[in-house]
């Protein structure tokens, strides 16, 4: 294995684990621990990691820090638009025909609906955004679960939401995040945080549905589980050693 090759493997092992010792790399790289310190000293002055004892960790890794704000819906939509895409995609080919989904907030979700089958479907939402997107849409049965609205996000939230989700039975829930660490899944509000357990808790099937930019992020609140869901469906950029990471606790379904 060639330098470049050593180096592209050793940042993408650091962006799946955070911080890693010499010998996890050595073991991971098939390679002798004096090439890998050899390695990580290149990395470090180059700025590209910071060296700890007995390993290193990403500079600014997102494992050790949070997301400092929340942002909008209008802001995350023009974020990593393909990648969601292709992860919505193979999401909505998840979907049976006849059956009960909930559609949650989030604009990775959001890209489900284009690629919705288009025979019989009901659909329960609290995103204001995929309600607009399938009103009037032929065979489609849908519910809007109200609730106090969170302009920021588009999303119902709060008792008066909770109250109705958990009144409903669902066949699979669909459910966007803002980051994954560890066997954690994370949003950027309490009221939503909830509300996704409790759309998760009335499934049968449970899937988070993200791009890859989303994982080693660590956001304000944990709502949920990766070892409790079904899988993550996520896009093509997710790199082998952070399909394994995730393997660890749920299913990585991702592009062939």
């Amino acid at each position: 294995m060639i330098k470049a090759e050593r180096h592209e493997q050793i940042r993408a092992l650091l962006d799946a684990r955070g911080t890693v010792s010499v010998k996890e790399i050595s073991e991971a790289l098939d390679v002798s621990e004096m090439t890998i310190r050899r390695d990580l000293e290149e990395l470090s002055s180059s700025g590209d990691i910071e060296r700890v004892h007995g390993g290193a960790r990403r500079c600014n890794s997102p494992v050790h820090s949070m997301l400092r704000r929340e942002y909008t819906h209008t802001e995350k939509r023009d974020k990593n638009a393909a990648e969601k895409a292709e992860a919505a995609c193979l999401a909505a080919g998840l979907v049976e025909e006849g059956s009960t989904i909930f559609l949650g907030t989030g604009t990775t979700v959001e890209q489900m609906v284009s690629y919705l089958p288009s025979g019989e479907l009901r659909v329960i939402t609290n995103s204001i955004n995929v309600f607009n997107l399938l009103c009037g849409r032929a065979g489609c049965e849908l519910f809007l679960t109200g609730g106090n609205f969170r302009e920021r996000t588009g999303a119902f939230v709060g008792p008066m939401a909770e109250s109705a989700i958990a009144q409903v039975g669902i066949d699979t829930a669909f459910v966007g995040v803002n980051g994954i660490v560890g066997n954690d899944v994370y949003t950027s509000n309490m009221e939503e945080g909830h509300f996704q357990k409790a759309a998760f808790d009335q499934a049968d099937s449970r899937y988070v549905v993200a791009d890859a930019s989303k994982i080693a992020v660590r956001d304000f609140y944990s709502f949920y589980k990766l070892s409790d869901i079904d899988a993550l469906v996520c896009d093509g950029a997710i790199t082998p050693e952070q399909a394994a990471a995730i393997g660890e606790f749920t299913r990585v379904i991702r592009p062939a």
